[in-house]
């Protein structure tokens, strides 16, 4: 668990899962990541009210990760071609931002189908904010794309209309306006 922390020019990789009381996986909670990278392809990762700017993207996470009430994005000083901001086998995320990637969030689920992405920003990522490169579909409901366009939301996802063999993005409800998203949650509270 990292918690309450400030992490600077670091990578923390994880290769297997960790036991932490009842649940198995890696919580962090309260965290500033500037400029280094995190490699967590393990199950049940969870990021909440933490800020991750990468400096070696991408953000790599395993089976039913949660991002919620944070911010993703690269840091000023890596080239945004050839970045993707998350890279996820299957994930939530919710109250989130994710910005300035080439790629914003590729899923690449396989084996569980739960991948949902609400009430979220994509910004200034740019080639795709999603990328769907699995065999389920995605849901994604209420985000804001910097646009409320139908055409331009959907040129910017990636997923069965370019590909057959993968699922679709489907997404609805989205917002005309900037989501208050991450700074909208309530106070964290440590307890």
């Amino acid at each position: 668990m990292f918690q309450s922390s400030k992490f600077q020019e670091v990578s923390i990789v994880a290769m297997n899962s960790y036991s932490y009381g009842s649940s198995t996986g890696i919580n962090i909670t309260n965290v500033i990541f500037q400029n280094g990278s995190l490699i967590l392809p393990i199950s049940n990762v969870a990021i909440m009210y933490s800020i991750i700017v990468l400096q070696a993207p991408p953000l790599v996470l395993g089976d039913n990760s949660i991002i919620s009430c944070s911010s993703i994005k690269r840091a000023s000083s890596v080239l945004q071609m050839n970045t993707i901001g998350i890279q996820a086998t299957t994930t939530r995320i919710t109250q989130s931002s994710i910005s300035s990637f080439e790629v914003g969030l590729q899923v690449t689920a396989s084996t569980i189908p739960t991948s949902s992405i609400s009430n979220s920003n994509f910004i200034a990522n740019s080639l795709f904010n999603i990328k769907n490169v699995g065999v389920y579909d995605v849901q994604a409901t209420g985000n804001w794309w910097e646009s409320s366009n139908d055409s331009v939301i959907h040129n910017k996802i990636y997923d069965y209309w370019d590909d057959i063999n993968y699922g679709q993005v489907l997404y609805s409800n989205y917002s005309s306006v900037k989501l208050p998203a991450e700074n909208d949650c309530s106070p964290y509270n440590p307890i």
